[in-house]
């Protein structure tokens, strides 16, 4: 659900905007991002944290991905 509703929620906010989408420019750690963080909060769910922490924690690592990827221009590898 988490990267369905960001991929899509970031694609009407870009069309919106009158902006080229990110998630249609060829490359993008958009969903792969969402991924990542949907697969932590999955393996934080078997240790025993605050559930408050957890999301802070996926939250956290999501968008360290992209901030990381678009400042150093990292791409997923094309086919």
């Amino acid at each position: 659900m988490g990267v369905i509703s960001a991929t899509f929620g970031g694609l009407i906010a870009d069309i919106l905007c009158n902006a080229v989408p990110n998630l249609l420019k060829r490359g993008e750690l958009y969903a792969t991002a969402c991924a990542a963080g949907g697969t932590v909060y999955l393996l934080l769910k078997f240790i025993p944290l605050n559930y408050n922490l957890n999301l802070f924690i996926c939250v956290v690592i999501v968008v360290g991905i992209r901030i990381y990827s678009k400042r150093k221009r990292l791409t997923l590898p094309e086919i």
